[in-house]
């Protein structure tokens, strides 16, 4: 193989290389999107239990109070309803806000998704246009010869 060649070889090869490691590139990326995503999952679970323990531990609370000052059965219950109302009212409003902040997180992977997909095409359309282009210098270059130029 002459010295033209071998060089042009060396760059294609390179450039292949560079291909192949942009796409591992964005598909990392994608995939680091999408694990942050799931995580949210996580905090959510987190989050519930957080708020089924603070509400047992209110509950235990309110029921010591009840027991130390012997008051009223109907006092009592009205409370238990008021911070059992509070909870649930909570815990609506904290599941409301969970789904909104799911179908966020879900629209905005699916764009990230669109956008990573779209610029490796462009980016991968680049690498191939250079090696047409690479291709066709090889070929000028090659059905040239010195008995030619003269």
């Amino acid at each position: 193989m002459e010295p033209f060649g071998m060089v042009t070889q060396m760059q294609r090869q390179s450039l292949e290389q560079a291909r192949e490691a942009t796409r591992e590139g964005f598909e990392l990326h994608k995939r680091l999107v999408h694990a942050a995503a799931d995580s949210v999952e996580s905090q959510q679970t987190a989050q519930q239990k957080s708020s089924e323990l603070t509400r047992s531990s209110v509950e235990t609370a309110v029921d010591a109070m009840q027991e130390s000052t012997q008051s009223e059965e109907r006092l009592s219950r009205d409370f238990h309803e008021v911070v059992d109302e509070q909870f649930d009212a909570m815990d609506e409003l904290s599941d409301q806000t969970w789904d909104i902040v799911h179908q966020s997180i879900e629209g905005n992977v699916e764009a990230y998704d669109a956008l990573v997909d779209q610029y490796a095409s462009f980016v991968d359309d680049s690498f191939e246009l250079y090696l047409e282009s690479l291709a066709e210098v090889e070929a000028t270059a090659t059905d040239e010869s010195p008995a030619d130029t003269e």
